[in-house]
Formats: structure tokens, sequence, C-alpha cells
């Protein structure tokens, strides 16, 4: 949608110039990277922009705040959130990702720690996404019953407080592993489980058309890119140009939450 796509790209100038004016580093990230060198900006067929942001510098980011927009992070909201990095997002508008996670956030912007990766990064990732997986089971809501559901039922929500525990202590802990020369990514899908990068790729910062502006990517980049992706200079096939994120409901006038009347 054109007006969603403007409400994006506004609210990434906005996040752009609050870490101008804080002094943050952040490098555009995934497919937002591979956009701005291969179009020029957002992938025509995807809808959201992602960062990277160093751990250093995340942790000042989630203590600012504006009129206009807000920031969301598990490890400062008291609300149960479906995912572990932060959301700098839109305040006037709505959107509900998944109908069976009742959370509303505005049109937004992903920004995704980068921690140092430590001496055994396989053995953290699976602790931290076997206690994400967990802590989410135990407050989803499923629409239909299956053994999954009877499961959640019984043996999850029953201990949500303490699942969600567990897993703000892992998610502190590996956000302090020390200073091993590459960093990890421990929020992000089972697709990049196992990868690290170096620390020398983030060493120096380029900056690429993106959106009609400048915006920055890490000196390692292409290979950044091409460790994850492969040949990611080269388009998709028509079939797979589509976005794979889920907007159940949107009104990008109004902020709404999930008990609000939605017409």
């Amino acid at each position: 949608m054109d007006e969603y796509r403007q409400i994006l790209l506004r609210t990434f100038r906005a996040f752009s110039r609050l870490c101008e004016r804080e002094g943050l580093r952040w490098w555009l990230a995934f497919g937002s990277a591979i956009g701005a060198v291969r179009e020029g900006g957002v992938i025509p067929w995807d809808d959201d922009i992602d960062v990277f942001m160093p751990r250093e510098d995340y942790k000042r980011f989630l203590t600012l705040s504006s009129d206009s927009y807000k920031i969301l992070d598990i490890s400062t909201s008291d609300k149960d959130l479906p995912f572990a990095y932060a959301k700098f997002m839109d305040a006037g508008s709505s959107i509900w990702e998944q109908r069976r996670y009742p959370l509303v956030i505005g049109v937004f912007i992903d920004v995704f720690p980068l921690d140092d990766a430590g001496p055994d990064p396989e053995t953290v990732r699976r602790e931290y996404r076997g206690a994400f997986l967990d802590y989410v089971r135990s407050f989803r809501r499923n629409t239909s019953f299956s053994l999954s559901t009877a499961l959640d039922l019984l043996l999850y929500r029953p201990r949500h407080a303490a699942l969600r525990r567990r897993f703000l202590e892992i998610y502190r802990r590996a956000s302090s592993q020390g200073d091993s020369g590459s960093y990890a990514v421990w929020c992000t899908n089972s697709e990049y489980r196992g990868i690290t990068f170096p620390k020398e790729w983030f060493a120096s910062t380029a900056m690429v058309p993106f959106e009609g502006g400048m915006a920055p990517v890490p000196s390692g980049n292409d290979s950044l890119l091409t460790l994850l992706y492969g040949d990611w200079r080269t388009p998709p096939p028509q079939s797979d140009r589509r976005s794979f994120h889920h907007h159940y409901r949107i009104d990008l006038h109004r902020p709404l939450d999930s008990k609000d009347r939605w017409v």
C-alpha cells in the first residue's frame, strides 16, 4: 500500500534522525541491505526495514522516547512479545500482526542488537532459541484445537511467569558474552542459526543510496550478505517476490489495541 510505505519511510527517517542526534551506530540489515545496494531502497515486494545496532548503542537506544514514536523491546516492557528485538514504531498507526498474539503495534522499523558471539555461539543460540519458544508457547492463542494447543494449555501456560523469567535471564547472559572478535544476532529466525559475523566487517561504514537519501551499511556488507543469502545480487523468480510478513489487521490512522473495535 502506498500509504503504508509512506508511513514506513517516515518512521525510518525519524529513526535515522534520532540515531544521528544521539550518536548511535546502526546499519541496514538483511533484506533492507540488499534493497539498498540492488534497488536503491526497500525491495519493491517487501514491507519492512531491518537494521543492526551494536549492543552498547542498543542499550542507550532503549532509554530514548518521543511523542510521535515508541520503542518496544522485551527487556524493558511488561508486555508479552512474540519477538526478542526492538521495534521503533509510529505512534499513530496500528498493526495487529498475527491473530494468535493479541499485540497491536505501530508501523515499525526492526532493530536487531549485535551481541558478542562468545566462545560457543551454537550452544548459546540453542539455549536462547529453546527458552524463547517455550516462553512464546505460554501466551500464544491458537484459533483451532490441536495437540500443540493442548500442550500449550496444559504444560506451558501454567508456567508462564517462570518461562518468562527464564528467557529474560538467558537474554541477559547472551547479551554479555565478552570479546570474541565476532558478532551474533541471537534473536533472528532459525534460518540464521549458527551464523556469526566477524566484527571487522563492522569496523567502518559505507553510505549507500536509500529511498532518496543515504543510509549506512557495514564495510563488510557484501561478505555478510553473501554468507547469509549466497547470490543475493540476482533477484528471486517472480513467484517468490512476495512479503512473508503477517498483517492480520491494519489501521494507518489510529492507535488501537486488540480489544478495540476494528472497522
